[in-house]
């Protein structure tokens, strides 16, 4: 259905304000042909994205729907594109390329030939970030994460810390002890923790927690030497130093962040940084000295 916005005798009040023409797909799903949901439902549920594939004749129905797999594992779905396209006559060359944009900036594309229309779509789990300690670096995180596209929830047992007023708008605040915390709750891959709690025993606790879990984001802030101390810590208490490749401390990138205001925008930069361009940590050593200051000013 292609629908004109510019036309406010078709769309009524609800005319984009931006104008122009969008194309609308209505699509019908009849229950004996939803496994494809299941599938999606499933991936998001372990954390994962995946791909959508609908395939329409030339008259633009329905004939097909195709899920494949997680697409961070870049290799195998490449393989099962291709299998796709090769069992259907497809040219794989030319959905690959489109694949791979989509997969880049998350927007769907079409691509179109003797077989039809292929509408591709990578469909992500909406990533959560979970804060603990709500602090001043803890608060502007949130809030900055939060217009960046994260599901922020912010864990403290210190109810005086823990307004709504001061933090922004569909940030869920958790009155509670960090530990228990991850007793009571499940952690995916999509996740991100960030550990800014006051005192530095209670930090590698609760590092010590998240290594436990499959969390795809682990951040702790303090000094380089705090960092090397915790986590030598942690190695005598029987966790294996393989583990701490998988942690970002000091958290946030250097870009000679001072104020906590600054140092969220460092912090929530590394969170981009890292769900966009394949999960790095950045090299230790190379993050900026403030975080040593905040220490203080959170405690």
């Amino acid at each position: 259905m292609l629908l004109d916005s510019r036309s406010l005798n078709q769309m009524g009040e609800e005319a984009m304000g931006c104008g122009g023409r969008v194309e609308v797909l209505i699509e019908i799903v009849r229950p004996e042909e939803a496994e494809f949901v299941r599938r999606i439902v499933e991936a998001h549920a372990r954390g994962q994205s995946c791909v959508f594939i609908r395939r329409c004749d030339r008259d633009g129905l329905v004939t097909e729907r195709i899920v494949l797999g997680d697409v961070s594992e870049r290799a195998k779905m490449a393989d099962q594109l291709a299998a796709v396209c090769t069992s259907r006559s497809i040219d794989a060359a030319r959905v690959t390329e489109v694949l791979q944009r989509c997969m880049k900036s998350e927007n769907s594309e079409s691509v179109s030939g003797e077989w039809g229309t292929l509408t591709i779509e990578v469909l992500s789990p909406t990533r959560r970030l979970v804060i603990f300690g709500a602090g001043h670096v803890g608060r502007h995180t949130g809030r900055i994460a939060a217009y960046a596209g994260f599901e922020v929830r912010v864990v403290d047992p210190r109810t005086e810390l823990l307004q709504s007023k001061s933090f922004a708008s569909g940030i869920q605040l958790i009155r509670s002890e960090y530990l228990p915390w991850f007793e009571q709750n499940e952690v995916a891959a999509t996740e991100s923790l960030m550990i800014v709690t006051p005192k530095h025993d209670q930090d590698e606790a609760v590092l010590a927690a998240a290594l436990r879990t499959p969390a795809g984001y682990i951040g702790m802030i303090g000094s380089a030497r705090k960092v090397e101390t915790c986590l030598r810590n942690l190695r005598e208490r029987g966790i294996g130093a393989g583990e701490f490749a998988r942690v970002h401390a000091p958290i946030g990138l250097d870009i000679g962040a001072v104020t906590a205001e600054e140092i969220a925008v460092s912090i929530v930069a590394e969170l981009i940084m890292h769900w966009r361009s394949g999960n790095r940590v950045p090299e230790r050593g190379k993050k900026s000295s403030a975080v040593i200051e905040m220490r203080n000013r959170e405690s």
